[in-house]
């Protein structure tokens, strides 16, 4: 569960190269629910997705998205 991550976060900023596109807090989502970010190219074909729930985060780099070279890394902040 999230609430027992070392480093709590009490928000998600989601930030692209312009700025951030997006802010919700952590408990806003309801128990068992889910919020989803979707990235896609300027021709509405979806390139990445990033689900956070109160059970923990998951994320896809769809096939598209592998296509164009995105990829993912992963880095834990102290």
């Amino acid at each position: 569960m999230i609430t027992d991550c070392k480093h709590k976060r009490e928000h998600l900023n989601v930030s692209d190269t312009q700025g951030a596109i997006g802010y919700f807090r952590l408990d806003e989502i309801p128990e068992d629910g889910v919020r989803s970010i979707d990235m896609f190219d300027g021709k509405g074909h979806r390139l990445f997705s990033l689900s956070v729930s109160t059970n923990g985060v998951a994320y896809q780099v769809l096939p598209r998205g592998e296509d164009k070279g995105i990829y993912t890394i992963t880095d834990d902040e102290v």
